[in-house]
């Protein structure tokens, strides 16, 4: 029998020879044949069959102790069932990758949309749609809830006469088209409204004073204590508070 050496089996399966020692060492793949005067290891034409489906199953993302398992029992039924099993996982995370795609293109279009609106840096008087949101709570609670992650932040501000401050609801902004009905729970709407719309650069405890200087301005326009804002550029994005953009979106009482 013709006997290969461990780097030339190695390099028909496009393995390393650290993969088959190792393998060798905790019992998944044994060579053909050790030298017992220098230890090297041997391996045959013969083996190509099981190590083929060794490899298959490691690409599939079988652990090792798995696959010992199935060599073990060598069972086609067990092993069609643990195939059809992985099949499923698969397909299941190739729909997540999709939709983590999906969320990273939104997201992409909607920084490069409304960051193009704040090199502007005008006030508008803008007619704004309904909006919809995943209500997330107050911010110590968004931090556990993977919808703070994948979709942009919207604030709601509500005014506290009593105390001249604000009450901040956080959300996730979501378009109409995009609503999914494992969420729907969470689901809520602003209603349409005239605004006024401006863009703040800053840390978001600013924001509150820059409100203040605006109703100061626009003092005519009978603007709402309450208001919207939608994070552009935000800690995801970047480090310095300084460069944080946030739309800011007023509504105008009639």
């Amino acid at each position: 029998m013709k006997y290969m050496s461990i780097n030339e089996f190695a390099e028909k399966f496009n393995v390393s020879r650290q993969t088959l020692i190792y393998y060798d060492k905790v019992g998944l793949f044994k060579p053909e044949y050790v030298d017992i005067n220098n230890g090297y290891r041997y391996y045959s034409y013969n083996q190509f069959s099981q190590f083929s489906f060794i490899k298959f199953l490691r690409n599939l993302d079988f652990s090792i102790g798995k696959i010992k398992k199935m060599l073990e029992e060598d069972d086609v039924e067990l092993i069609k069932k643990d195939l059809d099993k992985k099949r499923n996982e698969i397909i299941e995370e190739s729909r997540r990758l999709i939709d983590l795609s999906s969320v990273i293109d939104s997201k992409l279009d909607f920084i490069e949309t409304k960051n193009n609106e704040a090199k502007s840096n005008i006030f508008n008087i803008v007619e704004i749609p309904k909006r919809y949101y995943y209500s997330l709570g107050y911010e110590d609670n968004i931090y556990n809830n993977n919808l703070f992650f994948n979709y942009p932040t919207i604030v709601i501000y509500t005014y506290k006469k009593d105390k001249e401050s604000y009450n901040k609801i956080f959300g996730a902004l979501v378009s109409k088209e995009d609503i999914r009905e494992e969420y729907r729970n969470y689901l809520k709407e602003i209603q349409i409204s005239k605004s006024l719309v401006s863009y703040f650069k800053g840390p978001y405890n600013q924001i509150p004073n820059y409100i203040k200087k605006i109703s100061g301005k626009f003092d005519k326009l009978k603007l709402n204590k309450d208001f919207v804002c939608l994070n552009i550029v935000d800690p995801f994005l970047e480090k310095n508070p300084q460069k944080y953009i946030t739309e800011i979106q007023i509504p105008i009482n009639s």
